[in-house]
């Protein structure tokens, strides 16, 4: 095997893969050095030397025995490559999965130092061929922690946490003593499905903080099961457990992730609430202030007992831009309301404050604010509106007492119709609740 794989890292640096066959690949070589081409020609079936491990046939018609005068400097030549291993039918090594994902790999360059791979270098017997897949799934294991481990002079498999943990695969004993027991007693439908699953969920991921985040979350759950077995005992606990590990490190993500998105909340939250309780006590102070000058204003009629019908025209100018201003101030509140709404209610954000008892307060308290602001809103709406009616009848009083009545009637009914524009939302809202 060893021969296998320092023929292909020999191959591939000198060459490009075009695409993957069973048993080895269709790659292309530029004839450019003499070098690479003495390197090459070695692995044809014409060459007295030629490596028994992997053989190369050229598709160019011109190279009728692939020597090195055939080949042109320069020039790009197609060539099939195969992977020749005893035992096929007994050897894990052999299958199309292996060669793509643990030789070849899908890429050019292969930094061939960091591979993980579980060191079977022997044939499988026939009595051992049956467990064929879960070798190839123990790889697949492997491969997982390829970014945060390596193999160290003894051959185990060390990974990176806050104290390097062993790992020793135990591929000197016997298999009996230390795989068959532990194949028997595992379902190969699930434990390939776990490995699967645990891929996906790792790779899957196009938040690259999220992505780490998942790596290191994975790691620490797998370290947290393993450190406490001995070394000798982790690659059989670790083979055992990858279903725990998978769904330890999916809730755990999950947590990271409720955690990241309360932090997110709560910066947003706190951001969005400065501006809404700002914007509302703008809004109450504007109207405190318009509010307070009603009593002022009707007090200072009793002052001018002269030109009454300019201080009651003067009282119903004032409180009538109280009311347009009180309008215009409940219309930004309510805007302000259906915000608040709308920002606990997004769906990142729902799902958080259903959870988190101290954001539910938070909302009822903000909730609880606008009912009384809106009572508030409708008490200075509704005293600027009776001492509008009650200068409009002072002022008709003492002008065109003929046509008072008719006024002071269209007048009110107007208000009337203002007012239930108003109480429109507040009505259709207890409507609601006690339907």
């Amino acid at each position: 095997m060893n021969n296998a794989l320092n023929s292909l890292k020999e191959v591939l640096k000198i060459s490009t893969v075009i695409s993957y066959t069973e048993t080895g690949f269709i790659g292309e070589f530029i004839a450019d050095e003499d070098k690479k081409i003495h390197s090459i020609i070695k692995y044809t079936e014409n060459d007295t030397d030629s490596n028994d491990s992997i053989s190369i046939d050229f598709d160019d018609d011109d190279l009728y025995a692939p020597m090195y005068k055939d080949f042109k400097i320069g020039n790009s030549y197609s060539f099939v490559l195969s992977v020749n291993i005893t035992s096929v039918r007994s050897n894990f090594f052999s299958t199309l999965d292996y060669l793509l994902n643990y030789v070849l790999s899908s890429f050019e360059k292969i930094d061939w130092n960091s591979k993980i791979i579980i060191p079977f270098e022997n044939n499988l017997t026939s009595d051992v061929s049956m467990y064929r897949q879960y070798f190839v799934y123990l790889n697949e294991i492997m491969v997982l922690y390829a970014k945060y481990a390596y193999l160290d002079g003894y051959r185990q498999i060390v990974l990176f946490t806050d104290k390097p943990l062993v790992i020793s695969p135990n591929s000197g004993e016997e298999f009996k003593k230390t795989y068959k027991n532990i194949f028997d007693n595992l379902d190969i439908e699930l434990f390939g499905k776990s490995i699967y699953e645990l891929k996906e969920f790792l790779n899957d991921e196009p938040i690259d903080k999220h992505k780490k985040e998942k790596q290191s979350i994975f790691i620490m759950e797998t370290a947290n099961i393993l450190e406490n077995f001995e070394k000798k005992e982790r690659f059989h606990e670790l083979v055992k457990n990858i279903e725990k590990i998978s769904s330890y490190t999916l809730s755990s993500f999950q947590a990271y992730l409720s955690n990241f998105s309360y932090q997110k909340l709560e910066l947003e939250l706190k951001k969005d609430l400065d501006y809404f309780v700002k914007s509302v006590n703008d809004s109450l102070g504007t109207l405190q202030t318009q509010a307070l000058g009603l009593p002022v204003a009707a007090a200072l009629i009793q002052l001018n007992k002269v030109n009454l019908n300019v201080s009651y025209l003067a009282l119903m100018v004032f409180s009538g831009f109280v009311i347009f201003n009180t309008f215009q101030q409940n219309e930004q509140l309510a805007y302000l309301r259906v915000s608040i709404e709308r920002f606990f209610n997004k769906g990142d954000v729902s799902s958080v404050v259903v959870k988190d008892k101290l954001l539910s307060k938070m909302q009822y308290i903000l909730d609880s604010r606008f009912n009384f602001i809106s009572v508030y809103v409708k008490a200075v709406l509704s005293i600027a509106t009776l001492i509008f009616i009650y200068g409009l009848d002072r002022f008709l009083s003492v002008t065109v007492l003929d046509y008072k009545l008719l006024i002071l009637f269209i007048t009110c009914i107007g208000l009337i119709a203002f007012f239930v524009y108003l109480i429109r939302d507040e009505y259709k809202k207890i409507l609601k609740k006690y339907k």
